[in-house]
């Protein structure tokens, strides 16, 4: 494991500008450390030539004030450099900049002015980097479908719609994991270890532990509908034959159809099978407050 080090140095902080609340976000951050230099950014192919433009003139670490998908975009810059990426939770869902301490500006500006580095592990897809995780199926519009529930409704009955709604729409997928083949509602694949049960899902163990954490929901029988609403709402996936769960490294997973979608940490993409999964061990450096537990 890579020692920790200590880091004061400024750095480059990058905006998404249509994410969330990233501006507000990036005008606090810079009224309280104004040696920040701050670019904002309105594309996709405009970050990363930003992030690669940072790494080239030596910054000690990019602060990206976006979601999931601003970090994971910025994250597949910075992998092998000795640019730290420092996380500020400035998007709709901040599922990453929470896991490692970075919750709010408060614990970012601590982060920059007295943080220590910390290389963790990235999921990588066929050659697409992922922070967090990898889901095809109905799971990513029925997650979409709840949060916009939960406005009105208490969380357990938000899943109850939500899983109505839209488990009727979604088709079967046939995919070979490992070489076993199954035909699932919902193929999950998360960098580190998760929680156990849905309401759990977008907790971690850790993201230093070398694994992925595989989970295929079967879609089997007249009942597969039933039973898998049954299985999100009340099941953990260690006491239900429904769910079928591999903690490994690596795997191989084959579709059927080859041409899928994919939410990649969060964000719709099309991709196309086989898609081979691995974990990349201490690849990706971040910086974070001196107190927070160790991811």
């Amino acid at each position: 494991m890579t020692p920790e080090r200590e880091s004061k140095s400024q750095g480059v902080a990058i905006v998404n500008a249509g994410g969330g609340n990233s501006n507000a976000v990036a005008a606090e951050l810079f009224e309280r450390v104004p040696t920040l230099r701050v670019i904002e950014v309105e594309h996709p192919h405009l970050l990363r030539r930003t992030v690669r433009a940072a790494v080239v003139d030596g910054a000690p670490f990019v602060a990206a004030i976006g979601g999931d998908g601003t970090l994971r975009t910025t994250a597949e810059v910075l992998l092998g450099s000795t640019t730290a990426l420092v996380p500020v939770p400035g998007g709709t869902r901040n599922h990453f900049a929470t896991q490692v301490g970075l919750e709010s500006v408060d614990r970012v500006v601590e982060a920059i002015s007295s943080g220590v580095i910390t290389k963790i592990d990235v999921g990588d897809m066929s050659g697409h980097v992922f922070l967090n995780n990898v889901v095809a199926g109905w799971y990513p519009a029925m997650v979409r479908r709840r949060e916009r529930l939960q406005r009105l409704l208490p969380k357990r009955i938000a899943n109850l719609v939500a899983i109505a709604i839209e488990l009727p729409r979604r088709q079967r997928l046939e995919v070979t994991v490992n070489g076993e083949h199954i035909t699932t509602w919902m193929l999950f694949v998360g960098n580190g270890i998760y929680g156990l049960s849905l309401n759990e899902i977008a907790e971690r163990e850790g993201l230093r532990e070398g694994v992925l954490d595989v989970r295929v929901l079967r879609a089997e029988g007249v009942l597969a509908k039933l039973r898998a609403a049954f299985v999100l709402l009340t099941a953990r996936v260690d006491r239900s034959p429904t769910l079928v769960r591999l903690v490994a490294p690596s795997v191989l997973v084959s579709t059927r159809p080859r041409a899928i979608d994919v939410t990649l940490d969060g964000e719709l993409t099309g991709v196309r099978g086989p898609l081979e999964f691995s974990i990349r061990r201490g690849a990706l450096a971040i910086q974070r407050p001196v107190d927070a537990p160790v991811p």
